[in-house]
């Protein structure tokens, strides 16, 4: 509010409407690089203070005595400070940006009156032409007129003899016509050709009109501005797409009363006459040379404009004085003609005819003194279309710069976004791959561990089973080798050609797999293709239209050219019959050109002179124009000065009620800091009763696991005994094994040394030894089949006995972990008792320097109140002059107030940072938190899952060493003899009650977990819920600079709730939110209500009330 009035005194010295578009692009680039400036600095600071945090993280975590924690304090006050600064650079940078936003729309209201203003001038000249088209009509009616006259003089003439001559030379006239006609012609067809040109340019500009309103629509408010300009020249457009349809029927029209004419012509010029006006024939002669001149000069002048209606109308108007001489002419022709005839009849009658010969002659000056008049109408006319054609011009400049600047701002948007989507995607990539990274190599690092333990027991125990099943093998593999049969052998073939099919299978399985995603990739492509297809297919249409539409034009074109040159041949052979005619006539026509060209000079002299007149008029006109401007722009800038006037008056007076609430709210502050003192103290009484319980619960607990433990180490030896016993049984198993191995072998050798020496025995003795070898085989198998489930059970035994040993090796850790933690919470009490003596000295310290600060707030408050008072004199007397020195001066003289708030703020701010050591419920809380956990920052406050399964690193090396010892003297059973069994079963038994002792203090532990988690997610919840607040106060002090304001207030809300478009009511949201200082939920929730979107009532209402009963059901689950 306070930069407001400079910036205006410069609006209104400088206007936008006098602004160049060059220079409001400029405004608008500029004011983007600032927006992103601003971003960048915020994404700075934001940063900045993510760093900050965490190195108070950190300090907190190194620091572990109170003068740290002071000089860490100390630190955090001078970086809060400098990031409050910071924040009120920003909010100014903030506000400027608000302001630059409303010069900007500001700016786009004079913009759309400007487009007005154009549309309004659009209508003034359709106004033009239609008068123009009137006065068109009245020159038409005039020429007919003329050409009824000039029929009774041509019946007049047409009895002198001299017209043979002259007959002769209006036919080598025509000749030239006829030619200047056809070139005319021609040219015609040249303005179709464009004409139809400009309609194909005019197809593509609508096209592109239609992409850059579909591109345009989701940009911001100048934008629609510029939509509706483009919407609106588009329809001039098409308006003057009509005219010169209109004005191309009209051109056809003419052409074919030429034609009409040209024929009549050729039907007058086979009979020829003399007379005497031939002087009236040059004149009239080096009048179309004149008009042909003209009309060349026009035709140059065609190609370079577009839509050059008023040029066609002069041709037109041109064309039309043509047709009309040359039916003159050719009427004259006729007379002269039928003078011919009757030359000898008509000698006597020769006196008469020269009296009507000077009668002709006064109306051919009156006729004269028409053309001039209508001369001097074209000329008028000609200036008008001069005018229209520079307003066309500009109008088509105006579109081209504006087309250029939605481009240029089109791909600015669309870079920025790409930038921004850009790193928002690297962003959250890197972020999602560094978190499974982390996943993966956490992962790795427990299955690694597991793995590693699991390979090197089952390495040493395969390699045991390795050797024994070679051992048996070996011993197996002769009599299977003797034995084997024909059976076994096809079933291994069939098991090798089952697995080859699988395998067969599985390969046509993925090569199919990898067709069908082919397939896939060829029907994507072939659809593309497809749809490629249509759209050529309507390009070739619409080609095929337009070749269509040139081919029906070429056509007529050589039809036109064909009739032009028959006519030409005509002519040629006819116009050598009247080349003497003309000669008498150009005698007759030179007398009369001297007289009106006399006349002419003196009509041209007083067109000059009422011309003079008409600039001078208009000069004073503009003059006028300039002064009113003046004195409106003076009006307007005396107002501005009387409002900012008034809105520092109103700045004052808020100052002052800001002072008073400040030393108001100074003093509430001291007794709410005595209050918190007292508070601190009971609440440090407290804490020392609830550390002294949690130490005997500590104790019982551990006790209770040391039980548990001593239960399971129990347990683990009854188990180790089995597992003994389980040995020696299966060793006995392998002994008898063995035996029975040597007696097959040794039976083997006997029945083969028995069947070499009775090879020609009968087959008696084949059967019964055949028989003995099936009894043996099952006997065999059996032998095998025991041996295989009591190695299964050793493999059980043995997987369950090192489960046993890892949970007692995991008890013992977590044993030996409890005790070091009730080591530490007992140093961690003594802290505590030492650190709270620190704080109440602190305390004292603080209340002491707050008091003296109060002192001197409220002696500098005295002070700048007297300040303020002084200001506000000033202000009075300066709103009583009225120059611009006053305004200067006031402007000068705001900022003192203005930084004597900040001052204010800045040491209030201070004040409360050094009070906040004393706080009740959360400074207190806080330094006791971060010096009880100075030494176990690692694990505190984990869940239950966690610290039952962290890792053993975390504990110190002699709970290692300790539990590497027990395991070696579990892990060694093999080495004790069978004499250790009662010692292991009486050692298993106490661990088992240690274990159970363990499991009870474990249970405490988690309770105790559970409430202190359920503490923190209160403090958190504090902390929110005061941050809320804080965040709320400052907005409402923001609020309160604006309630002056309340009239603009209730126009914006009333505008917000009536308007039904969803765009407009979204372009009022920021404005509310300058006004109202909206908080970022309350923000999106006015953008879904402007959207007419559903609001979602969570998190809407949030205050105490929903803490507290989100605290009380914690509270009831603990419980």
């Amino acid at each position: 509010m306070e930069t407001a009035s400079p910036r205006e005194g410069q609006k209104n010295a400088n206007p936008i409407e006098a602004l160049s578009k060059d220079e409001i692009i400029n405004k608008y680039k500029g004011l983007l690089n600032i927006a992103k400036k601003a971003k960048q600095a915020k994404d700075e600071l934001t940063e900045e203070n993510r760093l900050l945090k965490e190195a108070l993280k950190r300090a907190a975590e190194k620091q572990s005595s109170l003068p740290a924690m002071q000089e860490m304090l100390q630190d955090f006050t001078d970086k809060n400070l400098i990031l409050t600064e910071q924040l009120n650079s920003l909010k100014a940078k903030n506000k400027e940006d608000a302001q630059r936003m409303g010069q900007l729309e500001i700016e786009n209201e004079s913009l759309k009156r400007q487009l007005g203003r154009l549309s309004d001038e659009n209508d003034e000249l359709l106004a033009d032409v239609e008068r123009m088209e009137q006065a068109m009509h009245q020159v038409n009616l005039l020429g007919n007129e003329q050409r009824k006259n000039l029929e009774l003089l041509e019946t007049d003439i047409g009895k002198i003899k001299e017209a043979e001559a002259e007959n002769s030379k209006l036919r080598q006239q025509l000749v030239i016509v006829s030619e200047e006609s056809a070139l005319l012609q021609e040219k015609y067809n040249g303005l179709k050709e464009i004409n139809s040109e400009q309609r194909k340019k005019f197809n593509s500009l609508k096209d592109r009109f239609i992409d850059v309103h579909r591109k345009l629509k989701g940009l911001k408010e100048c934008k629609c501005v510029l939509l509706e300009t483009q919407h609106e020249y588009a329809a001039s457009v098409s308006k003057w797409q009509v005219e010169i349809i209109k004005a191309s029927q009209l051109l056809c029209s003419k052409m074919t009363s030429l034609q009409a004419e040209n024929e009549k012509l050729k039907q007058g010029t086979e009979s020829s006459g003399s007379g005497p006006d031939r002087k009236r024939l040059l004149l009239r002669i080096h009048d179309l040379e004149r008009l042909a001149k003209i009309v060349k000069q026009q035709q140059q002048e065609l190609p370079n404009s577009q839509l050059d209606v008023e040029s066609v109308l002069k041709k037109l108007t041109t064309i039309e004085k043509l047709a009309a001489i040359v039916k003159n002419e050719q009427n004259m022709n006729k007379e002269q003609r039928y003078q011919n005839t009757e030359h000898h009849s008509n000698e006597l009658d020769l006196s008469f005819f020269q009296q009507k010969n000077q009668e002709l002659q006064e109306h051919i000056e009156t006729l004269a003194k028409e053309c001039n008049s209508q001369k001097i109408k074209i000329q008028d006319l000609e200036a008008i279309c001069v005018e229209l054609r520079q307003h066309n011009e500009d109008l088509l400049a105006r579109f081209g710069l504006k087309e250029k600047e939605n481009n240029e701002l089109l791909a600015e948007m669309r870079e920025l976004n790409e930038a921004l989507k850009g790193r928002g995607d690297a962003i959250s990539r890197l972020q999602e791959q560094h978190e499974a990274q982390a996943k993966r190599e956490h992962e790795l690092e427990e299955q690694l561990s597991t793995s590693q333990q699991a390979t090197l027991d089952k390495s040493l125990r395969i390699d045991q089973l390795q050797g024994k099943i070679e051992e048996l093998e070996q011993a197996n593999a002769d009599a299977q080798s003797d034995v084997l049969s024909t059976s076994t052998i096809s079933r291994a073939e069939e098991l090798s050609r089952l697995r080859e099919l699988e395998d067969g299978y599985e390969e046509k399985y993925h090569k199919l797999r990898a067709l069908a995603a082919k397939l896939k990739k060829k029907l994507q492509d072939q659809t593309q293709q497809l749809q490629e297809m249509e759209q050529g297919g309507a390009l070739k249409q619409e080609l095929e239209a337009v070749k269509m539409a040139q081919v029906q034009l070429q056509q007529d074109l050589n039809a036109a050219r064909a009739e032009n040159q028959k006519l030409r041949s005509k002519e040629k052979a006819k116009h050598s019959h009247t080349n003497n005619v003309l000669n008498l006539e150009i005698e007759a026509a030179e007398k009369s050109l001297a007289d009106v060209s006399a006349k002419l000079a003196a009509k041209s002299s007083e067109l000059d002179a009422v011309k003079e007149s008409l600039a001078s008029r208009e000069n004073t006109v503009a003059q006028l124009r300039k002064e009113i401007a003046i004195l409106e722009e003076a009006k307007n800038g005396e107002a501005e000065h009387s409002r900012q006037l008034k809105e520092q008056i109103d700045r004052m007076q808020v100052q002052v009620k800001d002072a008073v609430h400040g030393k108001q709210q100074a003093l509430n502050q001291s007794k709410e800091l005595e209050q918190g003192v007292e508070k601190a103290k009971m609440e440090a009484e407290q804490l020392r009763l609830q550390l002294a319980e949690g130490a005997q619960q500590y104790e019982s607990k551990l006790n209770k696991a040391t039980e548990l433990l001593q239960a399971r180490t129990v347990e683990l030896e009854a188990h180790l005994a089995a597992h003994n016993e389980l040995e020696t049984a299966l060793k006995n198993a392998e002994r008898a094994q063995e035996d029975m191995r040597v007696e097959y072998t040794e039976y083997k050798l006997k029945a083969q040394a028995v069947l070499r020496k009775n090879q020609n025995k009968g087959s008696n003795r084949e059967q019964e030894l055949e028989e003995e070898l099936t009894a043996l085989r099952e006997s065999e198998r059996k032998l095998r089949d025991s041996n295989d489930g009591r190695a299964a059970r050793l493999a059980q035994l043995d997987g369950q006995l090192e489960a046993m040993q890892q949970d007692n090796a995991a008890l013992q850790k977590r044993s030996k972990e409890l005790s070091a933690l009730v080591d530490e919470l007992r140093q961690q009490n003594d802290l505590l008792t030492l650190e709270n003596q620190r704080q109440m000295q602190f305390q004292q310290d603080l209340m002491q320097k707050h008091r003296q600060q109060v002192d001197q707030l409220e002696a500098t408050h005295q002070t700048k109140l007297k300040q303020l008072h002084q200001q506000l004199e000033e202000s009075h007397k300066e709103q009583a002059n009225a120059s611009h020195h006053s305004n200067t001066s006031g402007l000068s003289g705001e900022p003192s107030p203005e930084q004597a708030k900040i001052d204010f703020l800045l040491q209030d701010h201070d004040t409360s940072l050094d009070v906040s050591a004393g706080d009740v419920s959360l400074a207190q809380l806080a330094a006791q938190r971060k010096i009880s956990t100075a030494s176990r920052r690692s694990h505190d406050f984990m869940p239950l899952d966690e610290l039952l399964n962290a890792s053993m690193n975390q504990i110190s090396s002699d709970t290692v060493t300790t539990i590497s010892n027990f395991g070696r003297s579990v892990s060694q059973p093999e080495e004790d003899d069978m004499g250790d069994y009662a010692v292991q079963s009486a050692q298993l038994q106490a661990t088992k009650e240690r274990l159970g002792q363990q499991e009870s203090r474990i249970k405490h532990l988690t309770a105790l977990l559970a409430e202190n988690e359920q503490d923190l997610a209160k403090l958190t919840q504090m902390n929110d819920m005061l941050k809320e607040e804080l965040r709320r106060q400052e907005r409402s002090e923001e609020r309160e600079q604006h309630m002056h304001n309340s009239e603009y207030l209730k126009n914006v809300f009333i505008k917000f709730l009536t308007l039904n478009n969803a765009d407009e009511k979204q372009r009022l949201v920021p404005v509310l939110n300058t006004i109202l200082r909206l908080s970022r939920n309350e923000m999106e929730m006015l953008n879904c209500v402007a959207k007419g979107q559903k609001v979602s009532p969570d998190g809407s209402s949030r205050g105490w009330t929903g803490f507290l009963t989100a605290w009380g059901g914690n509270n009831n689950n603990s419980n």
